[in-house]
């Protein structure tokens, strides 16, 4: 992995690796992908402010998110079916390398392996959840998080129905993956994931009931969810309450109100939306709405840790990483992971230094010189 000089680079390296329909399911997003690519792009339109003779000698790069220690402010995202990178080891690698470098990780409900499995495997970990039509299966998830320990719960709103990404649907490739001619030649091609997936254990969706298939999933969400519902959440729930699927300021006053310990600005990595304003756009505006009284993290379009000190600039808390672990997952397993994440340090510290910044917590809007994101154009 030498030859990797940066974390956005997973990507190139993760194609290497995987099969395309895995590569794409992990890479896709919804209709013409507008809001992925303005993700990306409107991170790039904020420039830094440089600062000469600071004493640097010494950067803190430490926070706490959800008042969980963390080496760097971000955390791993939950990412539905993610471990199907991993070439038949579901998401442990990935919680490992979270755990050998000190940030949170969040298993999905969606997960391949199963809460239980993983919490064998690792320290205590976030989970997430969505509102599901059969509340008894909901509550049972979230009591089996709570058993092993998990500090905090992330209730994702942002994905009620579900989008078609048509780079991913017109592969006509399902998951758990399926031996079809048109998979099989896929799978061919890289042969060291195809190996790791039929020899390992099988490909199910850990978390639910046995032979649930991808297909179903869509059937299972509560549609008619509202911030009612969340009270009910709220009650059943003892520990921090995370609300990840925030994309204006109104919401975020609703999730406050609703006993939310931190919210996080997301598009879902324009995997829903499309057409939807980047994550990092409208940050500044749910920074004022919430005025302190909860957490707010962000996600969809980090790939640096550049971006991340952008984000700490506006007024996050830390930041999320949904699509580059996976990269990394399924390029090199745990060991991936914990390279991307020494990529990630090296590159925030050394911004964070540039900029004369020496806790990167207490980074401010001073550090950039776009810091009214208003005012620039996101077409």
């Amino acid at each position: 992995m030498q030859h990797i000089a940066t974390a956005h680079e997973m990507s190139d390296e993760a194609r290497k690796w995987l099969p395309h329909s895995v590569y794409s399911f992990v890479s896709s997003a919804a209709h013409k992908e507008q809001t992925k690519y303005w993700n990306n792009a409107d991170f790039r339109k904020l420039r830094f402010r440089q600062k000469a003779l600071t004493d640097i000698s010494e950067i803190d790069t430490s926070t706490t998110l959800l008042g969980c220690n963390a080496a760097l402010p971000v955390g791993i995202a939950p990412t539905g079916m993610g471990g199907i990178v991993t070439g038949g080891k579901g998401e442990i690698p990935i919680a490992k390398g979270a755990q050998a470098v000190g940030i949170p990780y969040t298993l999905g409900w969606l997960s391949i392996s199963s809460i239980e499995e993983v919490a064998a495997a690792c320290e205590p970990f976030w989970f997430q959840i969505l509102f599901l039509r059969d509340r008894g299966l909901m509550e049972s998830l979230v009591r089996r998080a709570e058993a092993v320990g998990a500090p905090v719960l992330v209730l994702t709103v942002s994905s009620p129905t579900a989008s078609i990404c048509p780079r991913f649907y017109r592969l006509g490739l399902s998951l758990p993956p399926r031996l079809t001619a048109r998979a099989i030649y896929d799978f061919a091609l890289k042969p060291r994931w195809s190996l790791g997936t039929l020899l390992g254990p099988k490909v199910t969706m850990g978390n639910l009931p046995k032979g649930t298939d991808l297909a179903e999933v869509p059937t299972l969400i509560d549609k008619s969810a509202t911030w009612k519902d969340v009270a009910w959440l709220r009650k059943l729930w003892k520990g921090k309450l995370l609300i990840k699927g925030i994309g204006n300021p109104a919401d975020a006053v609703m999730a406050v109100e609703a006993g939310a310990d931190g919210v996080v600005v997301s598009t879902h990595g324009g995997f829903q939306l499309d057409s939807a304003t980047s994550s990092i756009s409208v940050l500044p505006h749910i920074v004022e709405a919430v005025d302190g009284r909860c957490e707010v993290l962000l996600d969809s379009g980090v790939r640096s840790g550049q971006d991340i000190l952008k984000a700490v600039a506006l007024g996050a808390r830390g930041c999320l990483l949904g699509r580059l672990p996976l990269y990394a997952a399924g390029a090199h397993g745990q060991k991936g992971v914990e390279k991307l994440f020494e990529l990630i340090s090296h590159e925030l510290t050394t911004s964070a230094g540039l900029t004369g910044t020496t806790d990167v917590k207490h980074a401010g809007p001073d550090i950039l010189w776009n810091d009214n994101l208003t005012q620039n154009s996101f077409c």
